[in-house]
């Protein structure tokens, strides 16, 4: 009797375990739906479809359940079709609301909206009725690796409009003007990542590349595996430098990848530096090459001891530094 109520304690713990982990993949299925509507259904040439991808992969989602949602988006498959709609309100004691959803039925989304805001003291509003007062802003998390002190002056001094200490991080609001400089390059076109008919035929008559860092080649670049650069060992804290003329695009944390910083360059290449223990430079800073953007360090959780990850790309396509550095 013990050991048949212990196998159905079992059973039915798993089941419970089953049912929460099949809502959790629906609901990411249904993003990465919407994620790839309307493309290629290549992760490549769309960060929205990447960034969802990371999340099924980060909560164990089976690789057939994610192809599924992919093809039924790319190939316009029968059955439901979902999208992404917001809606405006006011909660209780007039509470601004904004409500993203994702349904495939925006009549029976609307009324179950409007529903629950009124049950409990609120109301459906208009479209712009409370959006007015809400202004989208990131916000950069870093790992405790560098001193408070120099990492608080180095926020306030590129423009961060607050800094936060945690047990274990910094919380750092992106700034207005960072937003607005990535949309004003991005309007203009710099982001070039049209993909090469031919990814060998690569320009560089002319273009002469400076090393990022002094240190020994630890891991090759490999695509078949998605290593799309170099990791060259370093010491801690030496300096990176730039390997072209350029500007910064990106600038950040990234729990995986630690501190990275990103240059665009007008030739067409896109240079990368990860694993960074501190930046030099920030969002829109004009670099000449040679010169000095970040610190080598041993941030993010892929990093196994200091060192920089370097990545080549031209035209949206990865290439292998090691074809024109000699490291």
């Amino acid at each position: 009797m013990s050991g048949h109520s212990k196998w159905a304690t079992i059973h039915r713990k798993k089941g419970e375990l089953d049912a929460a982990r099949g809502k959790v993949f629906q609901k990411i299925a249904k993003e990465i739906y919407v994620a790839a509507k309307g493309t290629n259904g290549n992760p490549d040439d769309n960060p929205g479809l990447r960034a969802v991808l990371e999340k099924a992969r980060s909560n164990n989602m089976p690789k057939d359940n994610i192809q599924k949602a992919i093809d039924k988006a790319v190939g316009g498959a029968g059955g439901e079709e979902y999208e992404s709609v917001r809606y405006e309100g006011y909660g209780p004691s007039g509470v601004a609301l904004m409500i993203d959803c994702l349904t495939d039925n925006r009549n029976r989304t609307a009324m179950l909206v409007r529903s629950t805001l009124t049950k409990r003291g609120g109301n459906l509003g208009t479209d712009g009725s409370v959006s007015y007062l809400f202004e989208r802003k990131g916000v950069i998390v870093t790992d405790k690796s560098v001193d408070e002190d120099e990492a608080m002056m180095v926020a306030l001094d590129n423009g961060a409009l607050d800094f936060v200490v945690n047990d274990d991080n910094y919380e750092i609001p992106r700034s207005p003007s960072e937003e607005a400089f990535v949309k004003e390059f991005a309007e203009e076109e710099k982001y070039n990542l049209t993909v090469l008919a031919d990814p060998e035929k690569v320009p560089t008559d002319g273009v002469f590349f400076y090393k990022p860092v002094n240190g020994t080649v630890s891991a090759h670049y490999e695509a078949a595996i998605r290593h799309y650069g170099v990791d060259l060992v370093a010491k801690e804290r030496e300096s990176v430098l730039a390997t072209l003329d350029g500007t910064v695009v990106y600038a950040g944390f990234d729990s995986n990848q630690g501190n990275v910083i990103q240059l665009q360059h007008k030739n067409g290449f896109i240079s990368v530096y990860k694993h960074n223990a501190l930046l030099l430079k920030k969002v829109g800073d004009i670099v000449q090459a040679g010169e000095a953007i970040a610190l080598v360090g041993n941030t993010g959780k892929l990093s196994t001891g200091p060192h920089l990850h370097f990545e080549l790309w031209y035209k949206g396509n990865p290439v292998n530094p090691e074809e024109y550095i000699a490291f």
